[in-house]
Order: structure tokens, then sequence, then C-alpha cells
């Protein structure tokens, strides 16, 4: 999880990459490791046992996933460019009204993705990419993000288009 008030530079991590209770937590430059990666869970016991269904479903039907397309389902920033190759976070908001299981996002890019790290491609069509959250977030809460990072290929500037969610 990187900071905003680093400029996206910094990330919460764990000291010594301790799993022990109490173990102190800082911010340290961000490098992705899984010390730095975090899954905030609502603390609001209201919350308790409501489950993370996305709706009501009767056996044998099956369940229909909210769809989200909109420009604002996916953003990118370059962290390091270099003209042959980059470095950049995109991140994946959910703003579809329903919690997410198993989600997917397929958009499109200006410059060619050569690699991810925490999340995977799933396929690839062109610079047209649908993606998976990782293991550890394989679902989106409603109004939750997920950010990954990949390595560009050549060109200038990264935009990112036609992003759907689901």
């Amino acid at each position: 999880m990187v900071t905003k008030c680093s400029s996206d530079t910094k990330g919460l991590d764990v000291e010594d990459k301790s799993t022990t209770p109490g173990a102190n937590v800082q911010q340290y430059s961000y490098w992705g490791g899984a010390n730095q990666v975090w899954v905030l869970e609502p603390c609001d016991k209201s919350q308790e046992g409501s489950g993370s269904s996305t709706g009501t479903t009767t056996p044998g039907q099956k369940e229909e996933q909210p769809q989200q397309t909109a420009k604002d389902a996916v953003s990118a920033k370059i962290t390091s460019d270099w003209g042959s190759g980059a470095v950049a976070d995109i991140t994946v908001t959910n703003t579809t009204g329903k919690d997410l299981n198993n989600w997917t996002c397929t958009f499109t890019t200006s410059r060619p993705i050569t690699s991810v790290w925490n999340a995977t491609i799933v396929s690839q069509s062109g610079n047209t990419y649908t993606v998976t959250g990782p293991a550890w977030q394989s679902s989106l809460s409603n109004g939750a993000s997920c950010t990954f990072g990949c390595q560009l290929g050549s060109g200038s500037g990264l935009t990112v288009s036609d992003a759907t969610l689901k």
C-alpha cells in the first residue's frame, strides 16, 4: 500500500518482514514486497456475518456479476520512465455498487505491458489486457481499489482507456 503523503513513492512496511504480533509498521521505500501488501478490513461489528454475496440466486442459477464501464475504473501512474521502458502503478477501483468476487478488469493502454506483479494477465490482444487480482485480493469490495505494478515497453506517457470491471 503506497502512501499519498510520499507522492506514492513509499509504502507501509512491516519491519524485517516480521510476522510477530506487535511488529513495527513503518513507512519505507515501496518495492512491492509481500510485507508491503495490505488488506484493510472493516472493523464495524454490524458488517459481521454479512458475507460477500453480490446478489440472490436460486439453486442452479448463475449469479450475475455487476459490470462497470467507466474511464475512472482504472488509473495509471508512471513511477519511472527511461524512454525505452518504464515502470507504472495501475489502480483498479470498484464503483459498481456491489462487491466483486474473482474480479477481472479489461483495459487498453497506450504502451505495451511487458510484465506485471501483484496481478495476473489472463489474456492479451495487442495493447488490450484482461487482469485478475492477486490471490490475497481476489475479492474487491464496493469502493475498494487494487494497485498492481507493471513494466512497460517503449513510448512516452501512459494512458488507459476502454476499462471494464466485472
